[in-house]
């Protein structure tokens, strides 16, 4: 059980002060102190009956603040009706921002959300509090942003996710039904007990027409009461902080946009400069060495491929499978040959340009053996090389199912030969 002695205003049930936490806490604080509590008190290694009851009182604890919409319910308790006193006379202190600390008549308990990436894992962190309309938005443009930058790089999640939670930050994060209305509510008591009777009274008109049948009750009860006392309608006005934006919402669409135009950018420059490359005129020199070249000289490749590129082989695959990611460190250009383990036939083959890294992304199940050949120069059909300098294939056997697995390579520095290859003939590499 909790500790009545840590129960207070801001922590109705006493779970922040149980987690040794401030209600202020990120999420990522309070997942760290519960792991560290929970490693001190787990019965396995501490079988005391105190620190049991302990350990389920942090488990109870963390099962409510571990979930953001269950600890944005919990954290607006201390607002609920039935916690508001009856007695007139005593007075509320008004709602204040958790971002500036200012009072704020129409405050919103909202849940916004970051996206990290990388590589495979994409991971989602909400950010949660009472804002006001202001900081709410300097919050949604700051998650929005840490997403854009960093929320992008793991397939398939992190561009899903990505854009979820932008689109999501952008329309005002994630609010639990009602809970406007019920600070709103508290607000107008508070300031109603505090004197500030055009406060109270603008607040009361608008929730004349809240959801929640006891508010717009109390409501209207409250809005003629302070009328009597001489509240008016044209002083007692309360504009709308939170009113739809525009601006907003380009904003967060240009966060949104800008990470993939870049690599768009870069990509369409890259084949750019390399359509050029391939389509001008060769210099003079090139052509005098051409004119003069020895009779019998192989015919060298007019349009080289780009790093990555695939060269052949059955696959035609369309959708995400297994990661072949291949490191080449030789000096020298590589063409690498995925086959099948059983038939030998070339599942796939790419190009890997001299000390580049490139990968397939698209590797379908089954059982395969890597194999890579060095050189300079491609030949005319732009898939094999006039000379092999050295070839290899890596010993193991890879057999891919169900998830994803990453697979990595790397050809050595110095020698030309794979970490944990052996090496092969050329004949052997040029097989069909």
């Amino acid at each position: 059980m909790i500790d009545a002695t840590t129960i207070s205003a801001k922590d109705p049930k006493g779970y922040y002060a149980c987690l040794g936490l401030e209600p202020a806490a990120t999420a990522d604080e309070i997942k760290a102190a519960y792991r560290q509590i929970a490693k001190e008190l787990h019965p396995d290694r501490n079988p005391d009956a105190d620190a049991k009851a302990r350990f389920q009182a942090i488990n109870e604890a963390y099962e409510i603040l571990g979930n953001a919409a269950h600890r944005a319910t919990y954290d607006t308790l201390r607002y609920a009706r039935e916690k508001l006193a009856a007695d007139p006379a005593v007075k509320l202190d008004p709602i204040c921002c958790s971002i500036c600390g200012r009072v704020t008549a129409l405050p919103r308990s909202l849940i916004f959300t970051r996206v990290y990436s990388l590589v495979f894992r994409s991971v989602r962190r909400p950010v949660q509090g009472v804002f006001c309309a202001a900081c709410a938005r300097k919050i949604a443009l700051q998650e929005s942003f840490i997403s854009a930058v960093a929320g992008w790089w793991a397939l398939p999640r992190g561009p899903i996710y990505t854009i979820a939670e932008i689109c999501r930050n952008a329309g005002g994060g994630v609010e639990q039904p009602g809970a406007a209305q019920q600070l709103a509510w508290y607000n107008a008591l508070a300031f109603y007990s505090q004197g500030e009777l055009s406060l109270a009274y603008a607040l009361a008109l608008r929730l004349r027409s809240a959801t929640d049948p006891e508010i717009a009750l109390n409501a209207a009860k409250l809005a003629s009461h302070a009328r009597s006392l001489g509240a008016r309608r044209r002083s007692s006005s309360l504009k709308d902080p939170w009113r739809f934006n525009p601006l907003d919402l380009c904003a967060h669409g240009a966060l949104m946009s800008v990470m993939p135009l870049a690599l768009i950018a870069l990509l369409f420059h890259a084949d750019i400069g390399g359509w050029i490359r391939h389509h001008s005129a060769p210099p003079a020199a090139a052509v005098a060495t051409t004119a003069t070249s020895p009779p019998g000289a192989p015919a060298i490749c007019a349009a080289p491929p780009h790093n990555g590129d695939v060269l052949g082989g059955y696959l035609n695959a369309s959708s995400p499978g297994h990661l072949l990611t291949i490191i080449d460190g030789s000096g020298k250009n590589a063409i690498v040959k995925v086959r099948d383990a059983a038939a030998g036939r070339v599942a796939v083959s790419f190009f890997i340009g001299n000390h580049s890294v490139a990968s397939y992304a698209m590797l379908p199940d089954g059982t395969y053996r890597i194999q890579y050949a060095l050189g300079d120069a491609l030949g005319q059909d732009c898939h094999t090389f006039t000379a092999i300098a050295a070839a290899g294939e890596f010993q193991a056997v890879e057999t891919l199912r169900g998830a994803s697995v990453p697979l990595t390579y790397s050809i050595d520095t110095n020698t030309g030969s794979g970490a944990q290859a052996q090496p092969i003939g050329a004949a052997i590499f040029n097989a069909d």
